[in-house]
């Protein structure tokens, strides 16, 4: 009898112990799912805003964008093997942009195309932690029917033609 109640015991406490982990295997990959769920919102809110900032920063109409950076690539073009900065800076003086305003542009889209890099280098960064959660074992047995899809990176084209290529010809 007493041995009957001490396996009893055993297997209710494995039993319990497999339920809980079971529980905290889905729970865990459900926080994970909803981290890279986020993060896809504030990918598209930081670039929403670092557009609108650019944009709205200094209140530049379209054409006089246009207008400034045809100026920039006219004056560029004329100073070749010259220093890209000082021909950027003339021509923002050509067109009547100071060069504080256009230090201050310039560091404004720095900025803002880094805190896009870190919303998504963190989205990355969340995915790679869901897969490996999902696909280790012996959770891959609860939750490996769980694993997202890669996130589309927000890139340029060049840059997407260069990964599919391997090469960057145009420097």
């Amino acid at each position: 009898m007493k041995k009957s109640l001490i396996i009893v015991g055993v297997l209710a406490a494995v039993g319990i112990s497999l339920i809980l982990w079971a529980m905290g295997a889905f729970n865990g990959e459900v926080r994970l799912r909803k981290r890279y769920e986020t993060q896809f919102n504030i990918v598209e809110t930081t670039h929403d805003t670092m557009w609108k900032t650019l944009s709205q920063q200094y209140k530049i109409q379209e054409k006089y964008r246009e207008t400034f950076i045809e100026g920039l690539q006219a004056v560029a073009v004329g100073r070749a093997g010259g220093s890209v900065f000082k021909s950027s800076t003339e021509s923002s003086a050509q067109l009547g942009l100071s060069d504080d305003i256009f230090r201050s542009l310039m560091n404004s889209i720095e900025g803002k195309r880094a805190e896009l890099k870190r919303s998504q280098d963190t989205l990355s960064d969340i995915w790679r932690e869901h897969s490996t959660y999902c696909m280790v074992y012996p959770r891959a047995i609860l939750v490996g029917s769980k694993v997202l899809p890669k996130p589309k990176m927000i890139t340029s084209t060049r840059t997407e033609t260069a990964v599919q290529t391997g090469r960057d010809d145009n420097i």
